[in-house]
């Protein structure tokens, strides 16, 4: 993480150099730039002058702050917001280091967070101005963030939060493990208006049918093992994707991983199939696979041109050490899928 700090008075920038080293403590690297009427600007000596400066970081950093008044900032960043979920947190903070002001993006950019923690370092008073924390009320899209959930559906997020507010309870369900006690509103298989699931597996076709109001966030904890041949279409491969897909219930967005073996490396279909999954891709060597063990659904054919009796589901193996779909061969394709155990929400 990286964060752009921005002072405009020579109390403001010495402000700044405290909170390089508070960043820096927390293992944040930082950036700090000095302008203002009194001052010279002072660093970095090749920085951009300050709208320009602004507009270049604001979508490539985790964090900008503005060491001033609010209304700086504001007529700064105005130009530049799109929504919460694409903005980067944004703090504004007095030159005397009284209050820590989150302005943009508290909960999906975490500068709620950010702001408790720097208000504490400097001995300041955070001011949050969000209603679930004003309130004490749990957050839908500060859980999904802090645990790298993927909310399928924005608006009914907004929904889930606007009902928790007015004291609504929430339908919950899961099928991963969690640590700690379910948060206020949230109620296990309860017959509410709205729900929440957390689900790596696609919705049902009865709750499809219903059109039940269910917001289902995603964890991308699956690991995706591939097999092919060499010089496979990268159109027929994302054909059998789809059809494993459909077959197993998955949805597409909890494959976070893509594995082979490194002969595969270089092949055009597992790459766009990396890309079109927006997944990293892990490559194994022939020994690696073998070094999985026993019991692996084995092919002399993938043997006598790989040197290993199977490619997909030690590959996924080798990531996650539970295989949840075994290997499925589709006409020269093979996939395997594998779960992320240690994975545990936190509330």
């Amino acid at each position: 993480m990286k964060g752009q700090i921005f002072a405009f008075t020579g109390k403001g920038f010495a402000l700044g150099e405290r909170l390089l080293k508070i960043l820096d403590r927390q293992g944040m690297s930082g950036e700090l730039f000095g302008y203002g009427r009194f001052m010279e600007k002072k660093a970095p000596l090749d920085s951009y002058p300050l709208k320009e400066q602004v507009a270049r970081v604001f979508y490539k950093e985790n964090l900008l702050i503005f060491i001033s008044a609010v209304g700086i900032a504001l007529r700064l960043l105005a130009p530049l917001m799109k929504d919460k979920f694409e903005d980067p947190a944004v703090l504004c903070i007095d030159e005397g280091g009284r209050f820590v002001i989150p302005i943009l993006s508290g909960h999906a950019g975490g500068a709620n967070d950010h702001a408790l923690t720097l208000a504490s370092q400097l001995g300041a008073m955070p001011v949050l101005t969000t209603a679930t924390d004003t309130r004490g009320v749990w957050a839908v899209d500060t859980f999904a963030i802090k645990n790298q959930l993927i909310i399928t559906d924005r608006v009914m997020a907004k929904e889930i939060s606007g009902a928790l507010l007015e004291g609504e309870s929430i339908g919950w369900s899961c099928d991963i493990p969690w640590e700690g006690s379910l948060p206020e509103g949230l109620l296990v298989s309860c017959s509410c208006r709205l729900g929440l699931t957390v689900s790596y597996q696609l919705p049902s076709r009865e709750k499809t049918r219903k059109k039940e109001k269910i917001l289902y966030l995603i964890p991308p904890i699956l690991c995706l093992g591939v097999g092919c041949r060499r010089g496979m279409p990268p159109e027929r491969m994302k054909e059998a994707l789809e059809h494993f897909l459909s077959e197993t219930k998955i949805d597409r967005r909890s494959i976070g991983c893509v594995a082979s073996i490194d002969l595969k490396r270089d092949e055009e279909a597992v790459l766009c199939l990396m890309d079109s999954l927006k997944a990293a891709g892990k490559f194994f060597s022939a020994a690696k696979l073998l070094s999985a063990g026993e019991g692996f659904t084995s092919s002399d054919f993938v043997r006598s041109v790989t040197g290993v009796d199977n490619v997909c589901e030690r590959a996924a193996y080798l990531v996650y050490p539970r295989i949840l779909v075994p290997k499925t061969a589709m006409e020269g394709i093979t996939f395997s899928l594998s779960l992320d155990t240690a994975y545990q929400l936190k509330f």
